[in-house]
């Protein structure tokens, strides 16, 4: 069922049938209240329909609070937790294709000014395809751009994971070094480090 709906999500989002996908996420948070996918989804559905003050409320409270989870007639506080896991690991994990629409997401949030919103996407994206490298590139650009430097760190470790001869990658590395050296002052291997990235992608994207 959360596959399914899930499915849905990136499909009306794909080909730009907003007020399904907004119907969509609604069913989804009736069942799984503030579920971090469908509230992503439900953001956009109300940029693309004119409502960008309802938009923008959305994404700060997204953001800023951790509502209480209230059990519902369908479903107990806990499991409308351990539903809202499924829904995110159906979107990441176990949907390499999805990433395809997180990155589309983040690309919107990033031309709105939401770069936060943007970075927790696109950690969306790497989780669901590891090594994927328009969204690594965009994860270093906004995170630097926005003095994100965890972002940009991770966006920059993945890229040279990719190719450890990216002169552009290295040099950027080297500047938030400088920066902000308690970002690097982790084991020296680049295996190790990018593990440690891949973990630390998957928690923030978790709390989102």
């Amino acid at each position: 069922m959360v596959g399914a709906l899930t499915e849905l999500l990136g499909y009306f989002y794909q080909v730009g049938h907003f007020t399904q996908l907004e119907a969509v996420a609604r069913t989804i948070l009736t069942t799984i209240p503030d579920d971090t996918v469908s509230l992503h989804f439900l953001g956009l559905a109300y940029l693309r329909t004119g409502r960008a003050g309802a938009a923008a409320r959305l994404f700060h409270k997204k953001a800023r609070e951790t509502p209480e989870r209230k059990p519902t007639a369908m479903a107990t506080s806990q499991d409308a937790q351990t539903a809202a896991d499924a829904c995110y690991r159906a979107t990441t994990e176990l949907n390499p294709g999805f990433a395809d629409t997180w990155y589309g997401m983040a690309m919107e949030l990033d031309e709105l000014g939401l770069q936060e919103q943007a970075v927790s996407v696109l950690h969306n994206a790497v989780i669901a395809r590891p090594g994927f490298p328009e969204a690594l590139s965009a994860l270093a650009r906004i995170g630097l751009q926005s003095g994100d430097s965890s972002a940009a760190y991770r966006g920059l470790c993945g890229l040279l994971e990719n190719d450890p001869g990216n002169i552009e990658a290295q040099r950027s590395l080297q500047q938030l070094n400088r920066q902000r050296p308690e970002l690097i002052a982790m084991p020296d291997s680049l295996e190790t480090r990018t593990n440690e990235t891949r973990r630390l992608m998957f928690d923030d994207a978790q709390g989102s």
